[in-house]
C-alpha cells in the first residue's frame, strides 16, 4: 500500500495527514480506479538543495515499518531522489507547507497555514471522473482530474480546508523548486501526463495532536 505517511504525526502533521491525506488517497483509489500500487500518495515532504541537481527538490523522508531505519524515498517509493513524473505509476502526490502560518488573535490557540498539494498524473491510467477508460476519447481530462480532487477537498473540508487557489501551468506548479530534475520534468508536461497544484487554507488547534502515541 504506497500510503507515505510520518510515523507518529505531530500538530500540523496530523491534520494534513490523518484528516486529509489519508481519506483523500482512499477516495482517488477508488475514483480513479487504480490498484494500491498505482497511487504513490506522499504526506509533507521536504524542500532539499540537491548538490548533484544544482537546485531544490521535493524528497519525501521514509521510515521502515519498524521505525528503525530511515532514507529518502523519490517518486517510485524505494529508490531516492526527486518526487516528480514516474513511469511506474499513474499518480503521485504529496503535501508542502507555505509560509506565513498566521495566528487568530481572537483565539491564540488556532493558527492558519496554507498548504499545497501537488500531483503528477497520467491521464491515461485514471479514470478522472469516474470515467471509464475507453469512453474518455475527445474529453479534457485535465480539467475533470483537477476537479475531482477540489470537490472533495470542498466536500470534506468543512470550515477546516479551504481550497483558494488552483495552478495547472507547470512553471507556476514548481516554482519552489529548481535545478537540473525541473528542467527535465518541464518537458515531459504534455498528454498523457499532467501536473497541478491546490493551495488550501488549513485552520487548525496548535494546543491538540502534540504528543506522540509510540508504541511501548
Amino acid at each position: 500500500m504506497p500510503l507515505f505517511t510520518v510515523p507518529y504525526p505531530l500538530g500540523i502533521d496530523y491534520y494534513i495527514q490523518e484528516l486529509w491525506q489519508k481519506p483523500m488517497y482512499e477516495k482517488l483509489i477508488s475514483k480513479w480506479g487504480l490498484d494500491d500500487d498505482k497511487y504513490n500518495c506522499f504526506s509533507r515532504v521536504y524542500r532539499n538543495y540537491n548538490v548533484n541537481d544544482k537546485g531544490y527538490i521535493p524528497e519525501a523522508y521514509k521510515a521502515d515499518a519498524n521505525n528503525t531505519t530511515h532514507d529518502y524515498v523519490g517518486s517510485d517509493g524505494l529508490q531516492s531522489g526527486p518526487l516528480f513524473f514516474q513511469d511506474t505509476v499513474a499518480a503521485i502526490s504529496f503535501f508542502g507547507l507555505l509560509d506565513p502560518i498566521r495566528t487568530t488573535h481572537a483565539d491564540v490557540a488556532q493558527d492558519t497555514a496554507k498548504v499545497e498539494l501537488i500531483f503528477f498524473v497520467n491521464l491515461e491510467q485514471i479514470t478522472a471522473g469516474g470515467i471509464p477508460l475507453n469512453k474518455q476519447q475527445g474529453q479534457r481530462l485535465d480539467d475533470v482530474c483537477v476537479n475531482d480532487v477540489v470537490n472533495w477537498i470542498k466536500r470534506r473540508g468543512g470550515s477546516t480546508i479551504e481550497v483558494i487557489e488552483q495552478y495547472r501551468d507547470i512553471d507556476k506548479v514548481l516554482e519552489r523548486y529548481s535545478g537540473d530534475y525541473k528542467k527535465a520534468v518541464l518537458n515531459r508536461d504534455m498528454q498523457p501526463f499532467f501536473c497541478f497544484k491546490i493551495i488550501c487554507e488549513l485552520r487548525y488547534n496548535t494546543l491538540l495532536y502534540m504528543k506522540p502515541t509510540i508504541p511501548a
